[in-house]
């Protein structure tokens, strides 16, 4: 069950997870390249299990991407919330010790593992301002950086600045 959203007291604040157009791109590209290879596969093949193994191929990765999709994001008291298909990652808000809205923070990164732009770009990354870090994001533009001492998380919501300062506020930090 979706959580309430709202300005009430003990509610969630929710933000989107909009797609950069790159992404948009991306994912097309690659559901037509792959659907294309397996009806090209599954025609040619010489028996019925060829056919089922190319078509399982291509459902295989599609429900791999949906799986990492990023849907949005929610703010609480006590944790940043990532909600994707089937599942939520959680973040705490206690230990945050920098919140930083920036277009520029993952530029010149290399994925270490991880989607790269099929359907969401999520894994861990690497680059020289934030080393290693965990990446969740639909369009790398709206990053925040959410720091711990011992991790770094990028995510991007709607509205960056308006969720970093919030992010901040509920974590006693200046903004």
């Amino acid at each position: 069950m979706e959580a309430e959203c709202g300005s009430g007291v003990g509610r969630p604040s929710c933000y989107g997870a909009p797609w950069a157009r790159v992404q948009k791109w991306v994912s097309l590209l690659v559901i037509l390249v792959l659907g294309y290879g397996a009806w090209i596969v599954a025609g040619v093949a010489p028996s019925g299990t060829g056919r089922q193994v190319a078509i399982a191929s291509f459902v295989v990765v599609l429900a791999a991407g949906l799986m990492s999709v990023v849907r949005g994001y929610e703010v609480t008291d006590h944790e940043v919330v990532v909600r994707r298909l089937l599942w939520r990652t959680r973040f705490p808000v206690a230990g945050l010790l920098e919140v930083q809205a920036d277009p520029g923070l993952t530029r010149g990164s290399l994925r270490l593992f991880g989607n790269g732009g099929f359907l969401s770009t999520t894994g861990v990354f690497w680059n020289r301002r934030l080393g290693r870090y965990r990446l969740l994001v639909n369009d790398m533009s709206r990053a925040v950086l959410l720091r711990y001492a011992d991790r770094r998380v990028v995510v991007a919501p709607d509205q960056p600045e308006r969720f970093a300062q919030e992010v901040a506020r509920r974590a006693g930090l200046p903004f």
